[in-house]
């Protein structure tokens, strides 16, 4: 008996003097420390040598652990015991964090009982649910009975953090990041529920992309002209707006919906000290902190990437837990947040001038298509803006009646999958004229893209062939302020920018158009009539007959018209030949050209590699196109059941009656 006494002295000791030595406050880490007497009481000992055991010291502590798995940390940055926690020591666990208040601190055990519940095991993820003081004055008192014990059955698992200070939604992150600075931080909102896969989903895209900042969902993304937009190509309909649907895909200025579908925060990714001033946040951002997020992510230059798999959380909410309605986009709530987060951080506003340096300028990709080139065209524009979401352009495809023939059907497709695309239907009597003993009706369509000449409602105008596929950024093409930029094949290299008119002789190359770029300044209608007089006249005879007449007329009136052609390399123009025997792999090219053999109708021996290249993304996108194809026919079954039940409803009260 003696000895449990002392040992009882001892503990308490302990903690008054670990308490003095790291200066805590009685506000600090052990103030939940229990003299003996509370000890005895809480836990009704029965000092006798036959329960010795039961009360040791060891078994106080992890009875203590599971009646007290609450932490409070004060608003300054890390204390120095918390560098002791294994925790803070174990980086590779991830710390799953999110915040509730009053009205909703009712569903958070649903939430919780799904985080529990993943397909990964616990050694592997921390949950951290941070709590005001001032909303829950009397803390785990004051929160739901059922909510207590499910927390209390996962001691080291889940974890109460209260908070001195009531920052609203930034409780999701700024308390945890303060006390685990050192290991990745997923944050998520309090009223949805996850399934078993979505933490393995966020761990596996972390290994494989560890630096960048993985998000699970966005709806919209800031414009050139500095205005939030939903994403206008790519995207699944949903109750809370059109979410990104390209998976993998990195965001120039998209801004994740952090806490609805989940948003993973790498170590180190916030770095700079004015993210932590709560003064600052709570006066520019109080009721956003995703805003807030976003903007020391664009000021950090961090890189923000899709997760791997796309999905509609807004299935997951918890019926009557939240109103639908506030996910729509609020533009003069987030447009006063944004000019004052321009206003307040310059170095915010330079970041943002540099990935917008298409400010002011109207501009179009655009190409052409017929029904045989749907698929194609479709993978082309799928493979652009994966890589190019920062593009608000327009879409432009031209078609006709008889050469580049374009169906209804096919236009009602293309419109499907990619709705803010434009048509252009051009006469094509002018064509008929064509001199077709040396230009067969098969080449004729090609020679549409003389039209490209003719948009001249734009300021800059990027033409790719449809039998395209795009691998990279290609930002830097639409700010160029050349004229014509037109690219070589592959047999001369352009190592910078040089001038075709003046080395076309010296050197044996030829243009292919089948990328060209456009500045307003060349953009006039005479010139389509001009080159097209060109084909009237075109034969054997003909300068630079290749037997491309496109290519050879185009070559033909730039030299006749001294028209300055800039030639740059052939990385944005790289023909499908080059990768012929599977020897050469993707290295810095940009636009591979897939002349000839197409791969969505034959794949020919020798081309393996490169045609796998394109059936990745055609195969990304048919992953889209069945996703939106799902969330249709659920929206249609849950309207017909609403309809049904609508009618027992009026059966029924007929009935009674």
């Amino acid at each position: 008996m003696k000895i449990f006494y002392k040992l009882f002295l001892i503990n308490h000791i302990l903690c008054f003097l670990i308490e003095r030595i790291n200066g805590i406050s009685k506000n600090g880490l052990f103030k939940h420390c229990l003299t003996c007497k509370e000890l005895t009481k809480k836990y009704e000992l029965q000092y006798s040598f036959k329960n010795l055991n039961e009360t040791s010291i060891l078994y106080l502590e992890e009875n203590y652990n599971k009646h007290n798995v609450v932490t409070t940390i004060n608003n300054e940055l890390l204390d120095n015991h918390f560098k002791n926690d294994s925790l803070y020591k174990n980086q590779e666990k991830v710390i799953v964090s999110l915040t509730s208040y009053p009205a909703r601190i009712k569903y958070v055990k649903i939430v919780l009982e799904s985080l529990v519940n993943q397909s990964v095991p616990f050694s592997m993820y921390h949950i951290v649910l941070v709590l005001a003081i001032p909303e829950f004055p009397n803390k785990e008192n004051d929160l739901p009975v059922d909510l207590v014990d499910f927390i209390n059955k996962y001691p080291d698992l889940i974890e109460i953090l209260w908070y001195e200070r009531n920052i609203i939604s930034h409780k999701r992150l700024i308390p945890t990041l303060k006390k685990y600075p050192n290991n990745p931080i997923l944050i998520c909102d309090d009223y949805i529920i996850r399934k078993k896969w979505w933490l393995k989903m966020f761990l596996e895209d972390h290994k494989i992309y560890p630096n960048d900042i993985i998000f699970g969902a966005s709806n919209q993304y800031l414009t050139s002209e500095y205005k939030w937009e939903s994403y206008k190509y790519l995207y699944i309909k949903t109750e809370v707006g059109k979410l990104n649907a390209i998976k993998n895909m990195i965001v120039n200025t998209g801004k994740p919906m952090n806490g609805f579908g989940g948003i993973l925060y790498p170590i180190n990714t916030f770095t700079d000290k004015r993210f932590f001033d709560e003064d600052l946040f709570m006066k520019l951002s109080p009721s956003s902190d995703e805003s807030w997020q976003w903007c020391f992510n664009i000021i950090e230059n961090k890189t923000l990437r899709q997760s791997s798999k796309i999905y509609d959380y807004s299935k997951d909410i918890i019926k009557d837990s939240i109103d639908i309605s506030l996910y729509n986009i609020d533009n003069k709530k987030y447009n006063l947040i944004l000019k004052s987060f321009i206003s307040e951080f310059p170095d915010f506003k330079l970041k943002l001038d540099e990935k917008f340096k298409l400010i002011n300028y109207k501009y179009c990709l655009c190409t052409i298509v017929n029904d045989n080139y749907i698929i194609g065209f479709e993978t082309m524009l799928y493979s652009f803006y994966k890589h190019n979401n920062w593009f608000n352009g327009d879409i432009l495809v031209i078609h006709d009646d008889k050469y580049s023939i374009l169906s209804n059907e096919s236009k009602k497709r293309i419109l499907f999958k990619f709705p803010n695309v434009k048509f252009l239907k051009i006469d094509t009597l002018k064509y008929d004229k064509i001199n077709k003993k040396f230009i067969p009706k098969r080449f004729i369509p090609p020679l549409i893209k003389f039209e490209i000449f003719g948009l001249t409602d734009y300021d800059k105008v990027l033409y790719i062939d449809s039998d395209t596929l795009v691998l990279s950024n290609i930002c830097e093409l639409f700010n160029n302020n050349e004229n014509i930029i037109c690219f070589t094949h592959e047999k001369y290299k352009v190592e910078n920018k040089e001038i075709w008119n003046n080395i076309h002789d010296e050197i044996n190359t030829n243009i292919n158009n089948g990328v060209i770029f456009i500045n307003k300044n060349m953009l006039d209608k005479s010139h389509i009539d001009k080159m097209l007089n060109l084909a009237y006249k075109y034969d054997k005879s003909f300068s630079y007959y290749n037997s491309c007449p496109d290519q050879d007329i185009m070559q033909v009136y730039f030299l006749e018209n001294n028209i300055k052609v800039t030639l740059e390399s052939n990385i944005y123009n790289t023909l499908k030949k080059v990768f012929y025997g599977n020897n050469k792999y993707i290295s810095n090219e940009k636009i591979i050209h897939y002349i000839a053999f197409k791969p969505w109708n034959l794949s020919k021996p020798g081309y393996e590699y490169i045609d796998s290249i394109w059936h990745n993304d055609n195969n990304e996108l048919s992953e889209i196109y069945n996703v939106k194809i799902r969330i249709e026919n659920d929206k249609q079954k849950l309207k017909e059941l609403k309809k049904k039940k609508k009618n027992n409803r009026k059966i029924k009260k007929k009935r009674t009656i």
